[in-house]
């Protein structure tokens, strides 16, 4: 299985992980950085992780991934999906 890890940040930067392994929860917090809140919708089909605290710590709206998701979000976003 391999595991493909999408970062969007608010600027527009983007990184891409792909590896063997679940990314573990110290990876995600920093990704994000914050505890994280997992979010769900059916324009994506696999998991998406925020910054739990986003909104009270004022993080920058992110317009491409609320475009993607159908939802305001802000600070960086990973979008993890599982491919065979």
């Amino acid at each position: 299985m391999r595991y493909v890890y999408t970062v969007l940040h608010p600027n527009g930067e983007q990184y891409i992980t792909i590896t063997d392994e679940e990314a573990d929860l110290t990876w995600l917090q920093e990704a994000v950085g914050g505890w994280i809140e997992l979010i769900r919708t059916n324009r994506f089909d696999g998991d998406i992780w925020v910054n739990e605290e986003g909104l009270i710590k004022k993080l920058e709206y992110n317009h491409e991934a609320s475009l993607l998701v159908g939802q305001h979000l802000v600070g960086p976003v990973i979008f993890a999906e599982e491919r065979k």
